[in-house]
């Protein structure tokens, strides 16, 4: 008697990566939040995916808010300090394209010609001996707060005031409301 054999059909392979069930197994041991659903059958497994409570996200926003009130403060100082830096390396690229213009013309600009006259040729005086200009930009910058800088020419041979009047654009104040730069007298403003 010859025994006969009952050939079944063999399941394809699966491709591990590619398969939904093996990639969902994948994710479950990273995340830990999917389950699979106990009331189905094993073969036609169905997985549910569990997410967060409301107590979790509570817990986590109220981490965040923390750490805000904590940092924002200390960064939004650093920004303020870093406008009055910012505002003395302008004031001393300015006083050094003033003392640039003087070597050339032989005296600073006068107050009627301001700044302008490191840009342009002053209407008036001698043109020739003007090598200008004497700043790379095509107009006087203006403060980090935005505001001109104050110009005042001196008395003969004594170098100008050049400053800038602050966070608030009003002589005088204190931290960054302070003026930045060499004040009238020779007198250098700086936090």
């Amino acid at each position: 008697m010859v025994k006969r054999f009952r050939i079944e059909r063999c399941q394809p392979k699966r491709h591990d990566r590619l398969h939904p069930t093996n990639a969902l197994n994948q994710f479950t041991k990273l995340f830990g939040r999917a389950k699979p659903n106990a009331n189905v059958a094993e073969g036609q497994r169905n997985w549910v995916a569990g997410g967060y409570s409301l107590l979790e996200i509570l817990i986590v926003v109220a981490i965040i808010g923390l750490l805000v009130t904590l940092v924002a403060p200390q960064l939004f100082g650093r920004l303020d300090q870093s406008r009055v830096t910012a505002a003395q390396a302008q004031v001393r690229m300015l006083r050094s394209a003033l003392d640039s213009f003087r070597l050339d013309v032989g005296h600073y600009p006068a107050a009627d010609e301001g700044l302008v006259a490191l840009i342009e040729a002053p209407k008036s005086g001698d043109l020739d001996s003007w090598r200008g200009p004497y700043l790379d930009a095509l107009s006087v910058p203006k403060d980090p707060w935005g505001h001109d800088y104050v110009y005042a020419p001196s008395e003969v041979g004594a170098p100008p005031a050049i400053y800038s009047l602050g966070s608030d654009g009003k002589p005088g104040g204190s931290k960054t409301a302070a003026d930045v730069g060499v004040l009238p007298g020779g007198v250098s403003a700086q936090n």
